[in-house]
């Protein structure tokens, strides 16, 4: 349900090429950032990996995905990710190693003027009475994970048994990455499926206007 009574199309930003950002972190320190990169109608998973997880693994996955980022500065590209999450946890360490994206005074203030935070956006659109984790959402869009128990904390788990010496979990965490940003796709192609002809999300019926019977 949308949050609203004013009907016709919902503003979601788009751009000719869509960019899904989510990281993976250990303790902490991120070791893996997914880039799903959409464009003609077509997408590709590109990861940006130290499997490491340290210090200066970190630092290498940085510096690599500022570099992206400083390529996707134009009008041309919008890049979201699920809350403030990404934003502040590569913010916090570009301060640590000193790095910012290429052209831009902070990593903070490039996020600001170049990605979208789809988690808020949901927010202040829609109506979701059992929150806003995208572990929530995407399923409502039809979404679903090819793990059987996706997670944040789970993932943490993944990455000790790869340094313990289970080489399957390499795979497992970069399928439930590439799930992350393909499921926040998922939830702008449904937003814009919903579409009465007004534009995107204009079929989405007002939680405001819905009475007791449940729309059709």
């Amino acid at each position: 349900l949308r949050a609203d009574r004013s009907g016709g199309a919902m503003d979601l930003p788009s751009a000719p090429v869509e960019v899904d950002f989510d990281i993976e972190t250990h303790r902490g320190t991120t070791y893996l950032g997914g880039l799903l990169i959409t464009e003609d109608g077509r997408s590709r998973y590109e990861p940006v990996i130290d499997w490491r997880g340290t210090d200066e693994g970190e630092r290498t996955v940085l510096a690599a995905l500022f570099d992206r980022f400083a390529e996707w500065s134009g009008d041309d590209v919008v890049v979201y990710h699920w809350t403030d999450y990404e934003p502040r946890t590569l913010g916090e360490a570009a301060a640590r190693y000193g790095l910012t994206v290429p052209g831009s005074p902070s990593v903070e203030a490039w996020f600001d003027d170049h990605a979208v935070d789809l988690c808020e956006w949901c927010r202040q659109h829609l109506v979701s009475p059992n929150g806003f984790s995208l572990k929530t959402i995407a399923p409502l869009c039809g979404f679903e994970w090819r793990d059987d128990d996706p997670g944040g904390l789970q993932s943490e788990i993944w990455f000790e048994r790869l340094r313990d010496g289970d080489e399957d979990m390499a795979q497992r965490l970069l399928a439930y990455n590439e799930d992350d940003v393909i499921a926040q796709l998922a939830v702008r192609r449904w937003v814009r499926g919903q579409d009465d002809g007004r534009g995107p999300g204009s079929a989405i019926a007002s939680a405001l206007e819905w009475g007791s019977d449940p729309p059709s």
